[in-house]
Order: structure tokens, then C-alpha cells, then sequence
């Protein structure tokens, strides 16, 4: 008699199927994995149909991405001008907000013209993280503004070391 090797398809887990059923089924029949494409979707003709890139696809991504360009232009100019209406909101805060709106906009329109394209998220979650980490470094500048303005200072106290005469030239 042969060893059963570690996986043999006729002791393979049962698909829901009542106790006994799987140990009867034929050695050769395939076995449905959790998580596993099966059926059409596993054959490499629909695959490659899904990732067909047409020209309708490629107009709307590029349609997509100059409504983008032009709202991330314009919307947080009307933001800042809306916000000029209020005296209480000072150039720090209003410019907090506008650089979230511009970064909101270019994320959201980025994600749809790449979903276009046939590029899912899991693919440009890198782009994501890249644009909130240059966020973070342009709203250090608006954020210092706004907290020096009202006296408070996060820059380092400077340190004066006096030199011994006889280590100077």
C-alpha cells in the first residue's frame, strides 16, 4: 500500500458536505480551496479579458484626471476665499485646510482614473502613503505659522559655548 503523501486529494478537506462524504470522493475531481478563484475566473482567457485595457477605459482615466487637475486647482482657492470671510480663522489654519482639501482631491481622483485603468488599491496603497507623508511635511510649515503667532516657539533654545582662550587660535 503507498503512504499518503501531505496533501492527497482524496483525504482533502470536504466543502460542507455531510461527514464521510470527502473521503469518497474521486482521487482526480478538483477540490474548491477557500479563497480560490474557481470555475471561468480561473482560465487565463478571462483573466486576460479582465485586464484588457480599451480605448473607452483610457479616455475615461484621462477625463478623470484632468477633472481632478482642475479641481485641485480650484477648489482650494475657494476654500481659502471662504475662509478670508471669517476674521477668527488666521493664514495658518486656512492654508491647513486648503492643503487637506488639494491632498483629498488628488488621492480620491488619482484612485478613480487608476480604477479606470483596471489598477485596483491594493496596487497603489504605496501612492497613498507617499501623498500623506509629503502632507504631513508641507502642514509642519502651516502649523509652526499658526502656533508662533500665538507666541508659542518649538524651535531649539540656542546654545552659546564659550571657547577656553587657550583653544583659540
Amino acid at each position: 500500500m503507498q503512504e499518503p503523501s501531505s496533501f492527497d486529494m482524496a483525504t482533502a478537506p470536504d466543502d460542507g458536505g455531510t461527514a464521510g462524504e470527502g473521503a469518497t470522493k474521486d482521487p482526480g475531481e478538483a477540490v474548491k480551496i477557500p479563497g480560490m478563484p474557481d470555475g471561468e475566473s480561473a482560465r487565463p482567457s478571462a483573466v486576460a479579458k479582465a485586464n484588457t485595457l480599451t480605448l473607452w477605459n483610457l479616455i475615461a482615466a484621462l477625463l478623470a484626471g484632468a477633472i481632478t487637475l482642475g479641481l485641485a486647482r480650484s477648489v482650494p482657492g475657494i476654500i481659502e476665499l471662504l475662509l478670508q470671510a471669517r476674521p477668527s480663522i488666521d493664514t495658518g489654519s486656512r492654508l491647513a485646510a486648503s492643503t487637506l482639501v488639494r491632498y483629498t482631491i488628488l488621492i480620491l481622483g488619482m484612485s478613480i482614473s487608476l480604477s479606470l485603468l483596471g489598477i485596483s488599491w491594493s496596487r497603489v496603497q504605496w501612492l497613498a502613503a507617499a501623498l500623506t507623508f509629503g502632507l504631513g511635511f508641507e502642514l509642519q510649515m502651516a502649523i509652526h505659522e499658526a502656533f508662533k503667532k500665538n507666541g508659542i516657539d518649538f524651535a531649539l533654545p540656542k546654545l552659546h559655548i564659550q571657547v577656553p582662550p587657550e583653544f583659540r587660535k
